[in-house]
């Protein structure tokens, strides 16, 4: 009897198992994200460092990283189906306005977040050997943003590829 109930589980174990050609995918753009979005942010910020803009311009292609690399990382799966049908590429675009709109609050947050540190209290902007409170603050929340939107985008560009593939 319980042969039955182990020998069930391992067969619909095994049809949930993804196959060898399904793994291997352009995922690990998706996870590897926050790296890309590191580097971009050294490469724009460190040597435009005495520019005013610098920081602002790192921030935001560095978020824009992110973003399009979790959302497009999770989306190549079916690569070949989203750049072969110009349909797909136009919906693509069409998610760059709610980015805009994000990017500008992303970087309203980010001159908000470098004015507002000398007003504030010593015990929140002190630099220790792991950051600050506020270098956390400011951190946290972006990665959170950005995150929701790179699912969220792939989410309309999965079901968007469900659709034109039906």
């Amino acid at each position: 009897m319980f042969e039955d109930v182990d020998a069930a589980e391992r067969k619909t174990e095994d049809e949930q198992m993804p196959a060898d050609d399904e793994k291997q995918s352009s995922w690990w753009v998706c996870s590897w994200a926050h790296v890309l979005a590191g580097a971009v942010f050294c490469l724009l910020y460190l040597p435009f460092q005495e520019h005013p803009w610098s920081f602002y311009i790192a921030i935001a292609a560095s978020y824009s990283v992110f973003v399009f690399g979790r959302a497009f990382g999770s989306v190549f799966i079916d690569g070949d189906d989203f750049f072969g049908d110009p349909q797909d590429s136009q919906h693509a675009v069409t998610l760059l306005l709610p980015h805009a709109f994000i990017l500008v609050l992303v970087t309203l947050g980010a001159y908000l977040w470098l004015h507002l540190r000398p007003v504030l209290p010593p015990w929140v902007t002190h630099e220790g050997h792991k950051g600050s409170l506020w270098l956390v603050c400011g951190l946290l929340p972006l990665i959170y943003v950005g995150i929701r939107q790179g699912s969220w985008m792939a989410g309309r560009m999965k079901r968007r590829l469900d659709e034109s593939g039906d």
